[in-house]
């Protein structure tokens, strides 16, 4: 589980490297992102 944890949080570095290579230094609002990651993981329960 750590494993997969660890692969899912480099995957999505990538993705957003990709789309902006300062993404850490946005000061985005990521605890947005969070609860809609968190609702989608509910839909599929």
């Amino acid at each position: 589980m750590q494993q997969q944890l660890i692969t899912m949080l480099e995957l999505q570095d990538a993705m957003n490297s990709k789309v902006n290579p300062k993404w850490r230094e946005a000061g985005n609002a990521w605890y947005r992102a969070i609860w809609v990651e968190c609702a989608e993981l509910l839909d599929h329960l």
